[in-house]
């Protein structure tokens, strides 16, 4: 069965299994390529349980940097805050402060609702670095 087919059942438990049987003989790369199109042909709570399954397939702190910016290039808004819970742990803090800055030249609506959204993941004294 191919991804897309599967995604397009996400949230459905029988989906997300299926789906995570066929991703797991992916390389990093290969995965990491699918993302786009995959985050693309999902929205809402399907969205949601795709960027879970990916925070934790992938495992190089750049690739969850990759998911997490396209979803900051593409609004989310509402799924933004619950992508941070699930990338945040996995991603250093000074790499998450980078990516935030780089925001704040041409689009600080996104920076202002990241914020919003990490004092209720981060310490708040961590959360005053990003000042």
């Amino acid at each position: 069965m191919k991804l897309i087919e599967l995604v397009d059942g996400f949230p459905h438990q029988e989906s997300v299994k299926l789906f995570k049987q066929e991703i797991k003989g992916l390389t990093e790369k290969e995965l990491l390529e699918l993302s786009i199109p995959l985050l693309d042909k999902t929205e809402g709570r399907g969205r949601v349980s795709l960027v879970k399954i990916l925070s934790i397939a992938l495992k190089k702190e750049s690739s969850l940097l990759v998911i997490l910016d396209i979803g900051c290039k593409k609004k989310l808004v509402s799924e933004i805050g619950e992508w941070l819970n699930f990338l945040v742990p996995r991603i250093s803090f000074n790499n998450l402060i980078k990516l935030v800055d780089s925001y704040k030249n041409y689009d600080m609506d996104i920076v202002n609702i990241i914020l919003y959204k990490l004092q209720f993941i981060i310490d708040p004294d961590k959360l005053r670095e990003f000042e």
